[in-house]
């Protein structure tokens, strides 16, 4: 177009540039930096509206950080979802705080469980902290519902240990199935499902 040049420029990234791309060319999503090479666009007369970045790493970036995006919005909408069903059945905000925090703690412990053991996140891994945060809610609605009964039966004297003593077998029965169905998947080709599967 008439007044307007483009032009292209071809860039080799440092050993510490690829092992710390979101530093170079990452849009500065979700409290991390923007890149150096946005920051660059922006002091020039470029500006940043007019840079078009593209390649291998630009691409791992988007989908690092499209997939933090999705990791909070599932986060967000299985937190809300947890927290109004439980305050709906046990119309209590105590019930609520356990429920939620047994939930919270096990997709954040599956999360832990990931980098402990070497491995990465990656667009399928993304659903597992949800997926984890509802099998740990529905563990512990489960005993909840054992304590209820426990309380209702012989009072509030030795409720715990008897909605444990009545409720373990079927709530570790209900997560020992769960945990079969998603083991199956190891045997799939494609190592993203079978990381998932793990």
């Amino acid at each position: 177009q008439t007044g307007k040049q483009t032009t292209c420029l071809v860039l080799t990234l440092t050993d510490p540039a690829r092992k710390n791309l979101h530093l170079v060319c990452g849009r500065g999503m979700l409290g991390k930096p923007r890149g150096r090479l946005y920051e660059i666009a922006a002091e020039t007369n470029i500006g940043e509206e007019h840079l078009r970045l593209g390649g291998p790493p630009v691409d791992n970036v988007a989908i690092d950080e499209e997939g933090s995006i999705t990791l909070v919005r599932l986060v967000t909408y299985s937190a809300i979802l947890g927290i109004t069903l439980s305050m709906l059945c046990f119309r209590s905000v105590t019930a609520t705080i356990m429920l939620f925090f047994v939930g919270g703690i096990s997709a954040i412990a599956s999360l832990g469980m990931v980098w402990w053991l070497g491995s990465s996140i990656d667009a399928i891994m993304m659903s597992m902290p949800s997926l984890v945060y509802v099998l740990g809610l529905s563990g512990a609605a489960h005993i909840l519902n054992y304590y209820h009964e426990a309380v209702e039966e012989h009072g509030h004297r030795g409720a715990p240990e008897r909605a444990i003593a009545h409720g373990w077998k079927p709530a570790f029965l209900c997560e020992v199935t769960t945990a079969i169905g998603l083991i199956t998947l190891v045997t799939s080709e494609l190592v993203p499902i079978r990381k998932f599967g793990i």
